[in-house]
């Protein structure tokens, strides 16, 4: 299936917000916060989202991935995924 950056936004979002209970009413959530900062994702967590991540869009992560600062927010981490599913992305690493 090919997934656009918004799309994987509205994925990662979901699964977020069932896996670590953020109500539809939070109003500080939103696919810019910083997820680590506001507590949404602990360290625990970053490691589920990084194996749901890599099981349901069939990508592998690379360490500068998840270090870099867009793995902290929705935003980013979309088009972190978004990236590494363009045909030939994956080929260098």
């Amino acid at each position: 299936m090919d997934y656009d950056c918004d799309d994987v936004g509205g994925i990662v979002e979901q699964f977020i917000r069932r896996r670590f209970d953020v109500v539809e009413s939070d109003t500080l959530f939103s696919r810019d916060v910083d997820l680590w900062e506001y507590g949404y994702v602990d360290s625990l967590g970053v490691t589920e989202l990084v194996v749901f991540l890599e099981s349901h869009f069939g990508i592998q992560l690379p360490p500068s991935a998840l270090f870099s600062s867009d793995f902290s927010r929705i935003s980013g981490i979309s088009a972190i995924v978004t990236g590494l599913m363009r045909p030939g992305a994956g080929d260098s690493q």
